[in-house]
């Protein structure tokens, strides 16, 4: 049944981009005000989403910066999502982006410097803000494992070795 309801969610969503005429070739544009009310009051709350997070910074973010810089953006974006809608937000962090292994020309739009040490002061970020906010649980949702073609992963290799998920243990391991 739920399964059913997403599908039926996805088509009255993607329905309301075209009544409004926001389809482009080859995708979406972004969402405008009236279809995020929309997304908000009556999509979330028929599908029976009870949170949100997101799944990559580029998402919502330019690639093309530096990763430190993404990060000192977050705290404002994850303020305005908690603010903006009725469900609990849980902040997200990516490890990077560089989809440019799926393609054999080169590709704009890389996260650069998206070292452990920045990515540990991602996660510290995160935790603050999951520590400083009433939410159901302390939950931060971290992309990804092995999302190798697209550099966000967060298994050893031989750039960082362990690093990665040594910045993971200094931030979330017991003292």
């Amino acid at each position: 049944a739920i399964g059913r309801r997403i599908r039926g969610a996805e088509r009255y969503y993607l329905q309301s981009f075209r009544d409004e005429g926001d389809l482009l070739t080859g995708g979406l544009t972004a969402p405008t005000a009236a279809q995020m009310q929309r997304w908000r009051e009556e999509i979330a709350p028929y599908v029976g989403f009870d949170s949100m997070t997101n799944y990559q910074f580029v998402h919502f973010l330019s690639p093309e910066q530096e990763y430190s810089d993404i990060i000192a953006q977050l705290p404002a974006l994850w303020e305005k999502w908690t603010a903006d809608y009725p469900i609990p937000y849980f902040p997200h962090i990516s490890v990077g982006w560089d989809n440019n292994h799926r393609f054999h020309g080169f590709r704009p739009g890389i996260v650069k410097n998206a070292t452990p040490e920045e990515i540990e002061k991602a996660l510290r970020s995160a935790k603050e803000f999951v520590d400083t906010h009433d939410l159901p649980a302390p939950l931060i949702t971290v992309n990804s494992w092995n999302e190798w073609t697209e550099t966000s992963y967060l298994e050893p290799d031989d750039m960082y070795g362990y690093g990665y998920l040594e910045a993971v243990r200094e931030v979330f391991g017991s003292k």
